[in-house]
């Protein structure tokens, strides 16, 4: 599995240094490192492939609001590599928990925070059935893409921190590495225990401080200091929320975790 996260980083640094060194105005696959230092020989091999769409977003990109997410963010999270990790990895570790300890949520009233362009939503509805699914993401730029591609749930724009949706409407709640872009993290937990039912579950899955510093120093990634936390931190903020932790767990690197919480 650190394959697949060292891919991931692998991808991500590319594209990040394809833009800070001003190398192409393209997204460029080749398989002769030595053609990557001249930008006239690159531009003439064979081996070179243009993708516009995806590196005009990183062109043209510029520093966007504090909870959203850059350029290089936005591709980083929309690609195949990505929606391999978080089906294969992330949502498998929660999957675990929810077949060994018989939890029930077909038929159930799911909210999934953080939704970006919607392949959670996608996975959690092919997975549980749910007589309803919302999603919502900070982003309108995710939310437009979960509805042309991912038409799975009832899609809208809202903050994780003020969530538009009234107390103990959910039985259960997925949020997929949102809080670590969140100044306000310690409220989006509060508001997260105000809208599930008691007795309803949380899955979380996070990034620490030490997580965060790395993409952000080696892959140009932007996150508010605000919203970095240590994992000592991120506990005593779940259980100050309420929330009983059933289960903690590392996903590959000890950066990464998934919890898998109860309202009390």
């Amino acid at each position: 599995m650190k394959v697949v996260y060292y891919l991931c980083v692998c991808t991500c640094g590319f594209l990040l240094r394809l833009h800070t060194e001003n190398i192409l105005p393209c997204f460029v696959v080749f398989n002769d490192k030595d053609r990557f230092a001249g930008k006239s020989s690159l531009l003439n091999s064979k081996y070179v492939v243009l993708y516009w769409p995806l590196i005009k977003l990183i062109l043209d990109g510029k520093s966007r609001g504090i909870m959203e997410l850059n350029k290089i963010e936005f591709i980083a999270m929309n690609n195949p590599v990505r929606r391999l990790v978080q089906k294969h990895i992330e949502f498998k570790r929660f999957e675990k928990y929810i077949v060994k300890h018989n939890v029930t949520l077909c038929d159930s009233t799911i909210l999934d925070a953080g939704c970006g362009s919607g392949f959670s939503s996608k996975i959690i509805a092919k997975r549980f059935c749910p007589k309803e699914l919302i999603a919502f993401d900070y982003m309108p730029e995710q939310i437009q893409l979960a509805k042309k591609r991912n038409p799975y749930a009832e899609y809208y724009v809202d903050d994780i921190t003020a969530i538009q949706q009234s107390a103990e409407k959910f039985d259960a709640a997925f949020v997929f590495g949102i809080l670590h872009h969140v100044p306000g993290w310690r409220t989006a937990l509060d508001e997260l225990y105000r809208v599930i039912k008691d007795g309803g579950y949380l899955f979380i899955f996070e990034v620490n401080d030490k997580g965060v510093l790395f993409v952000d120093k080696y892959l140009g990634f932007h996150h508010p200091p605000e919203a970095r936390f240590s994992w000592e931190q991120f506990v005593k903020a779940l259980i100050d929320s309420g929330f009983i932790i059933e289960e903690q767990s590392r996903l590959v690197f000890k950066n990464l975790r998934a919890y898998v919480c109860r309202k009390n």
